[in-house]
This record gives C-alpha cells, structure tokens and sequence, in this order.
C-alpha cells in the first residue's frame, strides 16, 4: 500500500488590493482634510464680511437723519449688538464644522477654548468695556478719579478709558480696573469745560469761608460758567476747587482769579492783582506801598 501524495500548495501571487485601499484611505484624509480647511476659510471670510456689515450699519445711523435721541440710543447699545452677534456666529460656525467634520471641529473648539483662556484679562475688559458704554457712568467731558488717577474723560476705548491728568498726561484706565474701583464723577456740562485745582487755604479762615470765597470770586469772572456753581472739597492737606469755565482755554484765567481772591483775603493790605485779559497779559498797574 503506497503512502498518498502530498502536492506542494503553489505560492500566493502578491495583491494589489491592500495598496489601493490604503490609497483610498490617504486620498480620503487628504480630502476631508482639504474641506475643513476650506469650510473655515468660509467662516473666516464671512466673519470678515459680518464686521464690515455692521461698521457700515455704524455709518449710516451717524449720517441718517433720525432724531439725536433715537442716534444716541442706538449707538449706546452698538457695542452689545456686536459682541452677542460675534458670539452667535462663533457658535454657529462650530455647529457647522461638528456636522460635516467633527473631529476638526473639535480640534478648534478645543483651540477656541485655550484662546479664551490665554487671553482671558483682555476679554475681561472687552466685556466691562460693552457693559460701560451701554449703561454709560460717564461721558466725554467729564472729570473723573479711579484710585489715584483723575482727570477729564478724552476717550472711551473698546478696552480702556483715556483720561487726561491735571499734568497733561493721557492715562489708560481699563474697564476691569473700573468694575472693581468706586468710579467718582463730575459731569460736564454742554458748552463747558470743567477744571480742577488744589489750593491752601488762607490762614485764619475756616472752610467755610474758604467755600465762600470761592464762589464768589468764580462768579465774579465773566469766563465762568453761570449755569454750573464750583465745587470746593477739603482734603488732608489743602483744598480741591472744580469750577467750570466757558472752554479750555479761558479755565486757567478763571483759576487765577480765584487764587487772586484767596491771596487779597491773606493779606488784607495787599492790592489785588487785576484780572488778565483773553491774551493772558496783565496790565500795568502802580504799586503803591503797603499801608502800616
């Protein structure tokens, strides 16, 4: 009896599927790849479109010819309209990408998420910034102090309050620093300019009188302001005087005159300086000796 036969199994001829499939796969990645980064080039254009939009619709209610409250209204909450328009389309971009591609979309969400983080101080006063401007403490004009910093209002910035110093200095107040400091204003009035001072206070005389004085020498100068009285405040060390003059440049002849009273009530013998005109020179008076 012969044993059987054991044939040799012939050897496998080399495929060409797996190689095409993984091909497919490449081209695949490389396509989805391809489209997310195409669909937030469309988000990014379309944002890009947005904020165009709405500094157009910024324009045309400054020029349009409604009434000045209805322009002031709509101005004063602007700045919410922008930012809950922005975070609606950030929102509805990424609801997108999760449909069609949700791993990128996650991969952004996850990168949107480090930004807000990273950056976090910034938005914070972005934020405080839209809520000042809607609910408006304070206004251009203005004389404000935040700490140790206070001056008149110049500016109201996206991020920050520009206020100019009683030195000529512009200083960068951020909303953050406001929502966490008490804010003390003295509003301005239209057609004024408020100025403020600080003055030691005669020797003999109370605060009371001091108070007095001021307001009498203030509107006893024509280039005062008649419809907002000065506001004298007693601080450690001297006295703080906010008058209110007819513009910038004619504030400082006010102070003068002022000063000019305080001085005469110092010295009861002593001439008064006469007051200066609006070039600022003082006219040539003889001076006669002081009496004994």
């Amino acid at each position: 009896m012969s044993a059987p036969s054991i044939e040799p199994t012939p050897a496998a001829a080399p495929s060409l599927v797996e190689p095409v499939a993984q091909a497919a796969g490449n081209t695949s990645l490389t396509d989805h790849l391809g489209q997310a980064i195409g669909e937030l080039a469309l988000l990014l254009l379309g944002a890009v479109l947005l904020a165009w939009v709405l500094r157009m619709a910024e324009q045309l209610v400054r020029i349009s010819p409604l009434p000045p409250e209805v322009k002031a209204s709509l101005m004063r909450f602007a700045p919410a309209l922008e930012l809950v328009v922005a975070v609606a389309y950030l929102a509805s971009g990424l609801a997108v990408l999760s449909v069609h591609e949700p791993g990128f979309a996650n991969i952004l969400t996850a990168l949107v998420a480090l930004v807000i983080i990273f950056a976090w101080p910034a938005l914070y006063d972005l934020i405080n910034g839209v809520i000042f401007r809607v609910s408006q403490p304070c206004e251009i004009g203005d004389h404000v102090r935040v700490g140790d910093v206070e001056g008149r209002v110049i500016e109201v910035r996206t991020r920050a309050l520009v206020v100019q110093t009683r030195e000529g200095d512009d200083a960068l107040v951020p909303y953050g620093r406001l929502v966490r400091q008490t804010l003390r204003r003295t509003q301005s009035v239209s057609g004024t300019h408020v100025h403020a001072f600080e003055l030691e206070a005669p020797v003999g005389k109370d605060f009371a009188e001091v108070k007095h004085m001021v307001l009498d020498a203030t509107m006893r100068c024509h280039w005062a302001s008649v419809v907002h009285e000065p506001k004298v405040q007693r601080r450690a060390d001297a006295i703080e005087v906010s008058i209110y003059a007819h513009d910038a440049d004619h504030a400082p002849l006010v102070e003068a005159a002022v000063r000019a009273a305080l001085s005469t009530a110092a010295d009861p013998f002593e001439e008064p300086a006469p007051a200066a005109d609006a070039s600022g020179r003082q006219p040539f008076v003889p001076q006669w000796p002081k009496r004994s």
